[in-house]
């Protein structure tokens, strides 16, 4: 193989990120090969080509593609990306890219193809196997024609199933990620797995992660992380790289038991950036009752990721709010739009209606902030405005779209709706002439800064209520509710000892700096149900906000307060020495609390952002935190953080006592999770924003990188039952048609929080399966799996012979697939000569070779077709039956035999004879002479029968019988030869040529 051809084979790259696995004593290691450099960045003095603007790339599957002949003997399997390429060897794998020459622009041009390797030493020679395969084929149409090779089958995933006793090895893209991890069955030594890298130096960072250098370039791999099922309870194990002597790279694990599951938390659902160039922030989620999701924020990107024919396809303006509606599984975009004018415009909250309109609410200078005709307020009156815009389900356009303010500088922080559509904002102004109707609480601004509460209608044509609510100094809004009654709840913080509390406040003293407010506004605005500080003698804020069916609010912040008020009996009452997180649950009268803990430790700040209840009661509240002991639970996503500032996630049981779940969210940069909400299902999404190249997103995500500075991101997680199979393919090697594999086993887990039940496990088309998962009425534990068996049972000759193994359960969606594909035995067939020249009358043969490919055994009837009159074809044997090894072939001969035919030109009388005319008019003429000569010329009788007889056989040597072939005519003919199986079903054929000359 040419250099030439190998270098334009292996310029391609790979991305990484996290994966986790459920697999018995599985230790799923951080992803592979996260590339420090950005693909097509190089060593300064190599720079490289400089390539034409194109539009955002799409991630596509990895494909694995095996060697035909077009690489070296020693690659299996060959995996192409952006920048870099990897090669599948015997023990391990080869990472190649190449560096350029000097020159830049287009005069840059390859110089040096680099290598580093991967092996894994003392494993035995090993064999790669492709899994998952994909639809479509790959070519190779490099060099000389020779060396091309078209229709390949591609794969998404390499399996080596003995890379030490007791240790598969797999590696997976998806999404344009390739992902690595081991398989350690329970007993099996985790110590036998020693990586050389040669080519590179391996470094251990400071986040536990492996840095690999080469040539200028270098890669990273995330530190892996493991726990275990003891006792029914998830533990987390200790594991960490270490460098041992000659650089060889190993796993150092803490104290497990090795008869039970080590994996990976399992708990998340899916998670993803989202973000173009430069700085996006997600500021607001909601769900609709599909379950779709819809977040709002801000961005800075030009190439913010939008959809076609939205009411806003490109940032017109320094900054402008974003719109974006993703489906239940994270996969894809429903819409995604800008919104704004030529300024500053600000998302800060969204909700949904039932019709699945979106409403956003936020901030903007932009006079040219797109408002429609007939809005309640068409022209900005100044500065600052806060505005409210209704978009279709589509997005594609807008039903409303008003500015809302004054002169002032006026900032919406929080929307909510009613059940008839009325939207609900509130935020803070300075405005002395914001827009307020007559009869409600404060009609008028009582200081700097006061929040106000507007009641927009569903034509956001007019107000049905607007009120100003604050004391003399500064009073800033940053959530609202509503309940069924139509009364609003509103939180913020305040620093006015005389904001309007009511005479039954839990706390009607300022006692701080700043202390936060929680509210209840009566349907109307025209009174408060009640109003109370909160907060203890430092900096108390409030954040958030949730209200229970019976009117108990659940508020959350942060506080530096030595004396915040908590309850007894709660999680944590005594404040750590940073910021800590409350939540506080106030009574339906505001008089009271029900619990208030905090949630915090170390000498780092925690603050919480957003919180959400599910029907149980628990609240689960989401923000960030700079502690390094953040007070995690046993049961994690994360239980590090990832870098100085990371978000996290918090479920507090509904009496405040516990923390049954926390985790941190975050990679190596400043990480913060703004807002909370749960799906109709009870799945939890969290948004917010990223400085992190090393976000911990999901395989298969809609956007798998950090595209700028910052971007937004998007985390699903589940709360009920999860369940899902451990792989997503289940693939069976070389099966001969109507012959039964050995059984392979899949996992099946349940990775959520709730019990699981299954009502019924099925396969289709060729695939059956036995299980051991406990059926209704028994359920599935959290944490627990169980095994299913699947057998292969090809009907059809077709290659991949796909299926599906489904489960039926209580989780979301009602059911739970994995992928079943095959590949099914054949055969090839062989003739010596292809062709033979044969005379009338005599015969020819050919030599049939049989040889069986992927294991095929079956039997086959042996027929030809396409002979010419007068030929016939027998086989011996008849039938043929092959092996199964592809070295081992069966023979078979066809024997052709021709006729030829001798006498009279004149056809025989009979069934086929086209002159029956002729042979009447002769029978009559001869009967006619032997009367005249009996009786008239006077012969005899026998002189009469020895003529008849001459007569009879001059004609029968002319004309034959009809039993006789006719002569076989020369030409040259192809004719077919086709193999059948038992049910006749034609699944070979070979065409030969036979030439008779006559």
């Amino acid at each position: 193989m040419s250099s030439k051809n190998s270098l334009t084979r292996l310029c391609v790259g790979l991305t990484s990120r996290r994966f986790t696995r459920n697999l018995m004593f599985s230790l799923a290691l951080a992803p592979l090969l996260s590339a420090a450099v950005p693909p097509g960045v190089h060593h300064p003095r190599t720079p490289a080509p400089v390539r034409p603007a194109a539009a955002r790339p799409v991630n596509l599957p990895l494909q694995f593609e095996p060697n035909r002949g077009q690489w070296p003997a020693r690659v299996q399997y060959f995996v192409r990306g952006d920048g870099m390429g990897m090669q599948m060897v015997s023990r391990g794998a080869n990472l190649a890219w190449l560096s350029y020459g000097p020159g830049s622009g287009l005069a840059a041009r390859p110089r040096t193809l680099r290598v580093m390797r991967l092996r894994f030493m003392g494993a035995p020679a090993g064999h790669w196997q492709g899994q998952n395969r994909l639809p479509g084929h790959a070519s190779e149409l490099v060099g000389a024609q020779r060396d091309w090779r078209s229709n390949l089958p591609v794969y998404g995933a390499v399996v080596d199933r003995n890379l030490y006793p007791g240790i598969q090895a797999q590696f997976q893209g998806r999404a344009g990620v390739m992902e690595w991890n081991l398989h350690i069955a329970p007993g099996a030594a985790p110590s036998q797995v020693r990586l050389q890298l040669t080519g590179g130096r391996a470094s251990l960072m400071a986040n536990g992660g492996l840095r690999l250098s080469a040539y200028g370039r270098g890669l990273r791999w995330l530190p892996p992380q493991a726990w275990q099922m003891r006792a029914g309870q998830r533990q987390s194990v200790a594991v960490r790289y270490v460098i041992r002597r000659h650089g060889q790279i190993g796993f150092q694990l803490g104290a497990y038991d090795p008869r039970h599951a080590l994996v990976i938390d399992p708990t998340l659902s899916w998670s993803t950036y989202l973000g173009g160039a430069q700085d996006d922030q997600a500021t607001a989620v909601a769900t609709d009752s599909s379950g779709n999701i819809y977040l709002t924020g801000y961005t800075l990107s030009a190439n913010f990721p939008v959809t076609t024919g939205v009411v806003q396809g490109k940032l017109t303006g320094n900054t402008n709010v974003f719109v974006s509606e993703i489906k239940p599984d994270g996969s894809a975009l429903v819409y995604s739009t800008y919104l704004g004018g030529s300024g500053i415009d600000q998302g800060m909250s969204i909700a949904v209606d039932s019709s699945g309109d979106a409403i956003i609410t936020g901030s903007t200078n932009s006079t040219n902030f797109p408002v429609t005709a007939g809005a309640f307020q068409t022209i900005a009156p100044a500065g600052f405005n806060a505005f409210v815009a209704k978009l279709n389900p589509t997005g594609t356009g807008l039903i409303y779209s008003t500015y809302l303010g004054g002169s002032g500088a006026d900032n919406a922080a929080g929307v909510t709706l009613d059940n008839l559509g009325d939207a609900y904002i509130t935020g803070s102004t300075s405005s002395s002439d914001f827009p307020v109707t007559a009869g409600v609480v404060q009609n008028h601004l009582a200081g700097a800064v006061n929040a106000f509460v507007s009641e927009l209608n569903p034509a956001g044509s007019a107000l049905v209520y607007s009120t100003y609510l604050g004391g003399s100094a500064a009073d800033h809004a940053t959530a609202i509710a509503v309940d069924s009654a139509g009364n609003a709840y509103i939180c913020g913080y305040t620093d006015s000892a005389n904001f309007p509390v009511t005479n039954s406040a839990f706390q009607s003293t300022l006692n701080g700096k700043f202390n936060a407010f929680v509210v209840s506004l009566v349907n109307g605005g025209g009174s408060l149900n009640y109003s109370t500080y909160l907060g203890g003698n430092g900096d108390d804020q409030a954040n958030a906000l949730a209200v229970s069916s019976n009117g108990d609010v659940d508020v959350t912040g942060f506080t530096n307060s030595t004396n915040f008020p908590t309850t007894s009996g709660v999680y944590q009452q005594v404040k750590s020495s940073g910021e800590d997180v409350f939540v506080t649950q106030f009574n339906n009268t505001g008089a009271s609390l029900n619990y208030s803990t905090l949630i915090g430790s170390g000498s780092g700040n925690n603050i919480g952002n957003g919180i959400a209840l599910d029907a149980q009661g628990n609240a689960y509240i989401d923000g960030s935190t700079t502690s390094p002991d953040f007070p995690v639970s046993t049961s994690t996503f994360q239980s590090l953080p990832g870098g100085y500032t990371d978000a996290f996630l918090v479920r507090l049981d509904a009496v405040g006592a516990t923390l049954p779940y926390a985790t941190y969210l975050g990679g190596s940069g400043v990480d913060q999770a703004n807002a909370i909400t749960i799906d109709p299902s009870g799945n939890v999404i969290l948004v917010g924003t990223t400085f992190s190249t090393n976000f911990p997103v999901t395989s298969g995500a809609l956007q798998s990188t950090n595209a700028g500075q910052s971007d937004a991101f998007v985390m699903k997680f589940t709360t009920g039952p999860a369940g899902g199979f451990s792989s997503s393919t289940l693939s069976f090697p070389e099966q001969a048609e109507f012959t039964t594999s050995s059984p392979i086993a899949a996992s099946f887990y349940n990775s959520g929080e709730a019990p699981l039940a299954i009502s019924g496990i099925t396969a289709s088309k060729d695939y059956a399966e036995t299980n051991n998962c406990p059926v209704a009425p028994a359920t599935l534990a959290p944490g627990l799996s169980c095994s299913v068996s699947v057998t292969f049972t090809p009907s059809t000759t077709t290659s991949p012979d796909t299926g599906t193994l489904t489960v039926t359960d209580n989780a979301p969606g009602g059911s739970q697939t994995l992928a079943l594909t095959g590949t099914v035995g054949t055969f090839a067939i062989t003739s010596t000569p292809t062709q033979a020249t044969v005379n009338p009358g005599n015969s020819t043969s050919y030599a049939l070779t049989f040889t069986p490919a992927n294991g095929y055994t079956t039997k086959v009837n042996l027929t030809c077709s396409g002979l010419p009159s007068g030929a016939t074809c027998t086989f011996s044997p008849s039938s043929v039956s092959m092996s199964g090894n592809s070295n081992s072939t069966s023979s078979a001969t066809m024997s052709v035999s021709t006729t030829t035919s001798a006498g009279l030109p004149l056809a025989p009388l009979g069934p086929g004879s086209n002159q029956p005319w002729i042979w009447l008019g002769a029978g009559l003429l001869l009967l006619t002479v032997l009367v005249l000569a009996w009786r008239q010329w006077g012969l005899s009788r026998r002189w009469v029968g020895l003529l008849v007889l001459g007569l009879l056989s001059l004609a029968a040597a002319g004309c034959g019988s009809n039993s006789a072939a006719l002569s076989t005519p020369s030409g040259t003919y192809p004719v077919k030869i086709s193999a059948a199986d038992v049910n006749g079903t034609v699944i070979q054929t070979t065409t030969v040529s036979l030439v008779v000359i006559n």
